[in-house]
């Protein structure tokens, strides 16, 4: 912006703003300033408010109004009336164990809370895994269903008590991330301790494959998948049963049903597929693949098809991201920069299509001439289809126009970085400084020359969540959102966005835990060894320290490190 241009940052109504704030901008177009958190940005009864701040131009032109704001949150006044931690027994769990969680707690003065009593609650929210073939990019959530809540807990004479629970108390057929809470006292004042870990199903994990999702009865269903151990070992040889289920719902309850059923078993890599003629009633229907570990522990996963006398009735022309008539069998799961892929496309007839590979935009087309029944298609991996794509096939089908495609997942992992965080103790004092030494890599173990971000903070603020920052590798080396042939002629082509807007609901912001800053660094360099140290001062409680390492060459990654406090 020209550097006589004034900026307005303000909150709050006219002509009563609680925050007025005029700013000239710099010659480099960045503009700053401060003012002091206004009184009436806090709320009375003391818990925390979200305080939206505005920035507006300040522009001789009548028109030109450009508005930005963001959120600043008012903390209300809190005086923990004491200290809860809650420790594990194991760092990840499978659904048929049992977590026992440790509670000790203290009152303000480091005195144990003997014979006080703490409110349990254990939440349970989704955990994504993918097969270790494809990249796979942390995604942090802070929200979760209780499945017990309100338990009172009585703390022993050392202000210590134990609880149990099973690890599988929200009764999923699936991955979770299990929460356990303590809480001492009330209001702005209670005491929160909380402890997140993984529950799997089981030691090993089937994965569904991308591949066709709509039939019509009577056809063979295709779908593959693949059977790893969470180490990452392929199962080979694992028996598999598969079944169609169809779900019907009356009010608030819902009846399941199985239409189909059979076998099937894993080859020597691991691989295997369910390939068999669907003859159950025109509905949708979840494919279901299950098997067991060694110990007996059952894993499964699910994948809705679409059953229809009318394929194209199911989905419009405008979707390009399922496969409808066609199937597609690649020979890998993800693939590389510089890999050669093969796919084998099974077609109801001979037909020539419009061929499109498209991330966002088409980067490749060509018309592909098709057989009945099986055809063969080599595509060379080039750095431009990283980091995955959309193979559509766009054709027209009785005068209908029809598009339809496959996913094709590419890995980034030569842009990935390793983050090695090494304290130079397991635990500190209050007052004691913390030596911590960081070392990053590439994909492939050999030093790299970074500029790290460090932001530490007092632990309490994440609850302990497994994760507390969103990938920055997942904002660049994940597909982008691709709908070249389904875009409004207005606005937001590319990604499905249309003239009339959004309407999806927005999330309320999660609760604050207020906490103190513990270090803020934003130019950490790494020596030619990928060796970088820092110093981080120790107050009173646990700190959580973020790192995000990136160089010139836009490779990224990140680490997160409790530091424990005694």
């Amino acid at each position: 912006m020209p550097a006589a241009t004034t900026v307005d940052v303000w909150t709050g109504q006219n002509p009563n703003r609680l925050i007025d704030v005029k700013a000239a901008v710099a010659p480099d177009g960045a503009f700053s300033g401060a003012f002091a958190m206004p009184a009436g940005a806090f709320t009375q009864d003391g818990t925390d408010g979200p305080m939206t701040l505005f920035a507006s131009l300040q522009s001789a032109q009548p028109n030109d109004f450009s508005l930005f704001s963001t959120l600043v949150q008012a903390l209300g006044q809190h005086a923990p009336a004491g200290r809860v931690t809650v420790t594990l027994d194991k760092p990840s769990y499978v659904s048929a164990d049992t977590v026992a969680a440790s509670i000790a707690g203290t009152d303000g003065s480091g005195k144990p809370l003997a014979g006080k009593v703490v409110a349990i609650n254990v939440y349970s929210t989704g955990h994504a895994v993918v097969e270790h073939e494809a990249d796979t990019f942390t995604s942090p959530t802070s929200w979760g269903v209780a499945v017990k809540q309100n338990v009172q807990v009585t703390l022993d004479a050392t202000g210590h008590a134990t609880y149990s629970v099973a690890a599988n108390a929200a009764q999923l057929s699936a991955d979770q991330q299990v929460t356990v809470t303590a809480t001492y006292g009330t209001g702005s004042t209670a005491a929160l301790g909380a402890r997140s870990v993984v529950v799997y199903q089981a030691a090993d994990e089937v994965f569904l494959l991308a591949s066709r999702t709509v039939y019509v009865p009577g056809e063979v269903v295709t779908a593959p998948f693949v059977v790893e151990a969470r180490t990452g070992q392929r199962v080979p040889n694992a028996p598999i049963a598969y079944e169609f289920d169809k779900t019907d719902y009356q009010g608030s309850t819902s009846t399941t049903t199985v239409v189909a059923s059979g076998t099937t078993t894993t080859d020597a890599n691991g691989m295997g597929i369910v390939h068999v003629a669907y003859t159950g009633p025109v509905v949708p229907v979840e494919l279901r693949v299950k098997g067991k570990d060694a110990a007996g522990n059952a894993f499964q996963d699910v994948k809705t098809l679409y059953i229809a006398q009318d394929p194209n009735s199911v989905f419009s022309g405008g979707t390009s991201g399922i496969l409808i008539h066609m199937s597609v069998a690649p020979d890998k799961i993800a693939y590389g920069i510089g890999d050669t892929a093969h796919f084998t496309i099974t077609s109801p007839a001979a037909q020539n299509v419009l061929l499109s590979l498209e991330r966002g935009r088409i980067h490749q087309y060509r018309w592909l001439p098709l057989a009945q029944g099986d055809s063969q298609l080599t595509l060379p991996i080039s750095p431009d289809l990283a980091p995955g794509f959309t193979m559509t096939f766009s054709y027209f089908q009785n005068g209908a126009y029809l598009t339809e495609g496959l996913p094709v997942l590419v890995n980034n992992s030569s842009q990935l970085l390793n983050v090695a965080v090494t304290p130079d103790m397991p635990a500190y004092a209050a007052g004691q400084t913390a030596h911590l030494t960081i070392t990053v890599t590439d994909s492939s173990g050999k030093p790299v020359a970074a500029t790290l971000l460090v932001d530490g903070y007092d632990a309490a603020m994440s609850s302990y969540k497994l994760d507390d920052m969103f990938s920055i590798g997942q904002a660049f080396f994940t597909p982008a959102p691709r709908g070249t042939n389904a875009s409004s002629s207005l606005v937001g082509i590319g990604n499905f966005g249309g003239r009339c807007g959004g309407g999806f609901n927005q999330g309320q912001p999660a609760t604050t835990n207020p906490g103190l800053p513990a270090v803020w660094l934003t130019g950490v360099t790494t020596d030619a060894a990928g060796h970088a140290s820092i110093d981080v001062p120790i107050a009173k409680t646990p700190v959580r320290l973020a790192f995000i390492a990136t160089t010139s060459a836009t490779s990224l990654g990140q680490a997160e490190v409790d530091l424990a406090v005694q």
